[in-house]
């Protein structure tokens, strides 16, 4: 209980796990975080923490993301360093399973008034379980709450999978950037979803 307390993350990461923000001596719901009750065990969402997650995030970069880049970029090395340093100045939010592992994780910027969703994973033995949907809505949420009107976001043109997904979830097709051979999609965050 006393490392708990003295690390700030990990104190507020239990209330969260009740969906619940401690903030001078009054409980109120949290606008960010969700709770999603699978197989019996709450998975929660909850902000990264880079020296906790930051190994887990790599990893699910490298698995999920990176084979479809190397299929686009054939000569393109992986740079640990450049998703490192992205996780330090990007709003990041992770699913927690009921062992403590991260099964996914969202990235998102702020850009000229919008948000830029940098970076989606699930793992692969629990996609399709929802869990992109959540990570979604929670940075989605985030947007509109910091007042911000539309999210874009770019899919690599290979990844058909990822294509359907955000459409989906109200996502358009809005352009082609043949540089990086990604299809930009957009929504607007005044709309429900």
């Amino acid at each position: 209980m006393v490392q708990l307390m003295r690390n700030k993350h990990r104190y507020r990461s239990v209330f969260f796990l009740i969906s619940y923000t401690y903030t001078r001596a009054n409980l109120r719901p949290s606008p960010y975080y969700s709770r999603m009750d699978v197989e019996g065990g709450v998975r929660m969402i909850r902000r990264a923490v880079y020296r906790t997650d930051r190994e887990s995030i790599v990893r699910l970069v490298y698995r999920e993301l990176w084979p479809f880049t190397r299929r686009t970029f054939p000569g393109r090395r992986f740079s640990r360093k450049d998703v490192l340093q992205r996780l330090r100045i990007r709003h990041v939010f992770v699913k927690v399973g009921k062992n403590g592992d991260i099964l996914g994780f969202i990235m998102a910027a702020t850009v000229r008034g919008g948000l830029f969703i940098d970076l989606l994973a699930v793992d692969r033995q629990v996609q399709h379980q929802g869990i992109g949907a959540t990570l979604m809505s929670v940075i989605e949420r985030m947007g509109r709450r910091n007042g911000l009107t539309y999210a874009t976001l770019f899919v690599d043109d290979s990844n058909m999978t990822a294509m359907r997904f955000y459409e989906k979830l109200g996502y358009v097709r809005s352009g082609y950037v043949i540089a990086t051979r990604c299809y930009v999609y957009q929504k607007p965050l005044s709309s429900i979803g």
